[in-house]
């Protein structure tokens, strides 16, 4: 009777493994691929951005020496190994290339208002930095390299000036704060923010991201019209005095709540919708904060992989073919411009939504990631744009770019460089 359980339970599973059986996936590690990675990736020693021995990183010299925008991505907001690695190509990029800005995807108005007060007072703390970024940035250990580093040099001859270029709110401030803040600099261009803008004011007190789409239908057509030509009007008038950096600023900020609540109410139950708003706008922040407020400088962007992705309407699902912001930020730049994605072949995240910790998906054994950790190479670089025609990777191969997902794509066609990490670990606070 054992024996007839045992065998019944091994056809079982033998029969919901062949259910499950994808042949995309090879049962093992190929030998020449094996090879060809081993031979054309560039081993990287550490991580540890307090570890400032950047021979292992200077052959990054020759692959960015025509490039003034470089874009670094990450899987996923919780992954704190990558936070590391980037904190250290942060600082190698600032002080052997030459970087002179670092970009968040984070309020452009926050990050502004924090870079004003860390030039301004001499107080300024580590912590104050999540009055600007989203707290996974702003407050978790493996960041705090990298702001230290950035207070630091603030006031220096050679400061890594900070900023952000998201349209959404990301820093910790109360809204009757924020309110203040932005009544108080209206009031030097002599405006009344409550007497001359009643509507627009009226919104402020309960602009909570998580809300407007939900009071969308309790908000008529023809308030939200008027709060749109109380910003437009607003907007317009501080552009006639516009003569400082806080004034131009700022009026991207009216733009960036503008948009918002835009896409919003009318695209209330879409997140695809809104997504495809947020990253154009995001690229027109990037655009305008390098063109324009940072001329002739040099730019580190911060964002996730998905967002510095480019050539979308290549992927193999329809639904991730929308334009995203590497795609408008490649069109503007081209080859100046150079983006980084990082991937990771095992280990744990934190979920941002939930505080959970995670262990994230397994990598396939046909996947580049299984080939670099077969290699044993805990972390490493891969330069896409001086690949061999005869390479796989101009192939569809599969990655794990994408939120941890083993996803089978022309990885050579969405990214410029690949940056491994054998083992993600998770962001920590203490």
């Amino acid at each position: 009777m054992k024996t007839y359980i045992y065998t019944f339970l091994s056809c079982l599973c033998l029969s919901c493994l062949a259910f499950y059986y994808d042949p995309y996936i090879e049962t093992k590690v190929d030998s020449k691929k094996l090879k060809e990675l081993a031979s054309i990736t560039q081993p990287i020693r550490t991580i540890d951005p307090t570890d400032t021995n950047y021979q292992d990183l200077l052959f990054l010299k020759e692959k960015l020496k025509n490039v003034d925008l470089v874009m670094l991505g990450e899987q996923q907001h919780g992954d704190g190994a990558t936070f590391l690695a980037k904190s250290r190509l942060i600082k190698f990029l600032h002080q052997e290339l030459d970087f002179d800005v670092l970009l968040f995807e984070s309020g452009l108005y926050d990050c502004a208002l924090l870079w004003d007060k860390i030039q301004r007072e001499q107080k300024i703390k580590n912590t104050d930095f999540d009055q600007a970024l989203f707290y996974f940035w702003g407050m978790s250990n493996e960041t705090n390299n990298l702001r230290e580093y950035i207070l630091q040099n603030a006031k220096s001859t050679n400061p890594l000036l900070f900023g952000g270029f998201d349209i959404q709110f990301s820093g910790n401030i109360n809204y009757s704060n924020r309110i203040q803040d932005i009544e108080f600099y209206l009031v030097k261009k002599n405006i009344k923010l409550k007497e001359h803008y009643k509507h627009f004011s009226k919104i402020l007190e309960d602009y909570q991201y998580n809300t407007l789409t939900y009071r969308s239908g309790q908000i008529s057509k023809t308030e939200k019209q008027i709060i749109y030509d109380e910003i437009k009007h607003l907007s317009n008038l501080l552009k006639t005095t516009a003569n400082t950096d806080e004034d131009k600023i700022f009026i991207r900020y009216l733009l960036s709540i503008q948009t918002h609540l835009n896409y919003k109410w009318l695209y209330a139950h879409d997140d695809r919708k809104q997504g495809i708003i947020r990253d154009s706008m995001m690229a027109e922040n990037v655009i305008w904060l390098k063109d324009s407020l940072y001329k002739n400088k040099k730019v580190i962007v911060w964002a996730a992989n998905y967002h510095i992705a480019y050539n979308s309407n290549k992927l193999s699902n329809s639904a991730d073919r929308d334009k995203k912001m590497g795609d408008y930020l490649k069109e503007k730049y081209d080859s100046s411009c150079y983006s980084i994605n990082f991937t990771s072949y095992s280990g744990i995240t934190y979920n941002i939504e939930t505080s959970d910790l995670l262990r994230i998906n397994d990598s396939v054994s046909s996947s580049v990631e299984s080939i670099l950790h077969t290699a044993n190479k805990p972390y490493a670089f891969i330069d896409f744009r001086n690949i061999s025609r005869k390479s796989f990777l101009n192939e569809a191969v599969t990655m794990k770019c994408f939120g941890h997902q083993n996803t089978r794509e022309q990885w050579i066609q969405l990214t410029d460089g690949i940056f491994f990490i054998d083992e993600m670990k998770p962001i920590t606070f203490n």
